[in-house]
């Protein structure tokens, strides 16, 4: 875990941000492999940040609330998830609140064009594992026809 880009504050309800600026007083970390609801942790940074609050689709519960470094990827909030849930890190997907585009967790805060020392809210939601291809309502199927015969891929709906 990369200690100096992690900050993270869990609030019921309403949000309170008040707080925030008194967070870099205490020095703790967040246990890697749990998430558990009545963790409070807060960790100093040291460089450009911003602040995500990431909202649990499948459970509801608590807002988490992350600071996260700007040049990090996304890719542990994924990792928490996957373990949380106890599913593959494929089934874990993150969107924006405002207007639910998803977002890829090898990407970092600075690609996505997230503000620095700003908040974006992201819902964090459990997608369904597939045996076949076919089962999955959110696939379809294209066929191409080359010399070779035809192939075929499976693509997300748009």
């Amino acid at each position: 875990m990369k200690s100096e880009s992690r900050r993270v504050v869990q609030r019921d309800g309403m949000l309170d941000f008040s707080e925030l600026s008194d967070a870099n007083e205490f020095d703790a970390s967040l246990d890697e492999d749990t998430m558990n609801e009545s963790d409070i942790v807060f960790e100093g940074t040291s460089s450009k940040h911003c602040t995500l609050e990431i909202e649990d689709f499948e459970k509801g519960g608590p807002v988490w609330i992350v600071n996260w470094k700007m040049t990090d990827d996304l890719s542990e909030i994924a990792q928490k998830y996957a373990t949380k849930w106890q599913c593959s890190k494929q089934c874990v997907r993150l969107s924006t609140k405002e207007n639910d585009s998803e977002i890829a967790f090898d990407q970092s805060p600075q690609q996505l064009s997230f503000v620095a020392n700003g908040i974006t809210q992201l819902l964090v939601r459990q997608m369904k594992q597939f045996a076949r291809p076919e089962d999955n309502p959110n696939l379809v199927k294209i066929v191409f026809q080359s010399q070779n015969g035809n192939v075929s891929k499976w693509i997300p709906k748009v």
